[in-house]
């Protein structure tokens, strides 16, 4: 089994645009609430999805938003804690984890589910749980024994959206090709 990624481009109409905006917004807020809840004093990603769910009862308007979504942040802030410590060990100096500025976080990620994919007529759109449905162009085929595990999507700098979809490809053993050893030379 082996990972590949394949990245597309979606064009949003300017509902789903704001939409996907809303999301960056919403992302990059709970991501900076929970740095500053992990410059007092270490969280881990249990820690901080549990905080997540006391937030949302102060704050009922994060259910207007997709739960896996909101739990990424806490493994993306997760692994980057593990990253500097790792650095720090080996000698590195290193800081702590910034907050995002408003232009520096332009990702989101749903994980494992929330999304599919519809054809209608001619197009294909990509159906995101709490967003709708956003025109994407699959210029590209997912190999059969593809299992699609995330979806990453992305605001590039020009302001074109993407996205990246992580698959686990299971390789058959059908498929690995025969050897002839008799035709290969000895020198």
């Amino acid at each position: 089994m082996f990972t590949r990624n394949y990245k597309f481009r979606l064009y949003p109409n300017s509902n789903q645009e704001r939409h996907l905006q809303n999301n960056l917004a919403v992302c990059r807020w709970l991501y900076n609430k929970f740095v500053k809840q992990a410059k007092k004093s270490f969280l881990s990603r249990n820690d901080m999805n549990y905080f997540l769910t006391e937030l949302k009862q102060s704050e009922p308007w994060l259910y207007n938003y997709y739960s896996k979504m909101l739990q990424m942040i806490s493994t993306q802030i997760e692994s980057a804690e593990k990253s500097l410590i790792k650095l720090n060990k080996k000698g590195y100096k290193t800081g702590t984890i910034k907050f995002a500025r408003y232009n520096e976080y332009r990702t989101f990620t749903y994980n494992q589910s929330g999304f599919k994919f519809e054809k209608r007529g001619d197009k294909t759109l990509l159906h995101l749980s709490k967003i709708g449905y956003i025109e994407i162009r699959r210029h590209r085929k997912f190999p059969d024994n593809a299992n699609i595990k995330q979806v990453i999507v992305t605001k590039s700098k020009s302001g074109k959206w993407y996205a990246c979809f992580t698959c686990d490809i299971v390789e058959s053993l059908f498929n690995i090709p025969k050897i002839d050893f008799k035709k290969i030379s000895r020198n």
